[in-house]
C-alpha cells in the first residue's frame, strides 16, 4: 500500500516546495494555485490563508537500515548545502530516528526500527 497524494497548505509555497522537492526527490509542477510535486511521493501543496497553521508531525518508517541511512546522509548534504548545522541520530529503544522541521513548522519524523 501506498500513499498516493499529501495535501499540505502552508504559508511559504517556494520554501516548502524546495524543501520536500529535495528531501523526498520530487519535479516542482507550477499549478494555478500552488505546486505539485511529483516523485516517489507525490505531494499538493496549497497556499493558506490563515497565519499560524496547525502543528503536525509526519513519521516515516524505512525497511532497512540502508535506506535509512542514505537518507540521513543525503538530508545532512542538504542541510550542509543551505549552510545549515548537520543533524544527529538519536537512539531510543531499539529505534534509530531524527526528526526535521519544515518551513510551516511541521515535523517530519524518520525512523528505523533496529531488530
Amino acid at each position: 500500500m501506498k500513499l498516493a497524494k499529501m495535501t499540505l497548505r502552508t504559508n511559504h509555497l517556494q520554501k516548502l516546495s524546495l524543501f520536500l522537492s529535495e528531501i523526498f526527490e520530487t519535479e516542482i509542477i507550477p499549478q494555478d494555485e500552488g505546486a505539485l510535486l511529483k516523485g516517489d511521493q507525490d505531494f499538493l501543496l496549497l497556499p493558506s490563508s490563515k497565519k499560524n497553521l496547525s502543528p503536525m508531525t509526519f513519521t516515516y518508517i524505512f525497511e532497512t537500515r540502508e535506506e535509512f541511512d542514505f537518507f540521513f546522509n543525503k538530508v545532512n548534504f542538504w542541510l550542509y548545502r543551505q549552510s545549515l548545522s548537520p543533524l544527529k541520530l538519536s537512539e531510543k529503544e531499539g529505534e534509530s530516528y531524527f526528526t526535521l522541521k519544515d518551513p510551516d513548522g511541521r515535523e517530519w519524523h524518520f525512523l528505523f526500527k533496529n531488530s
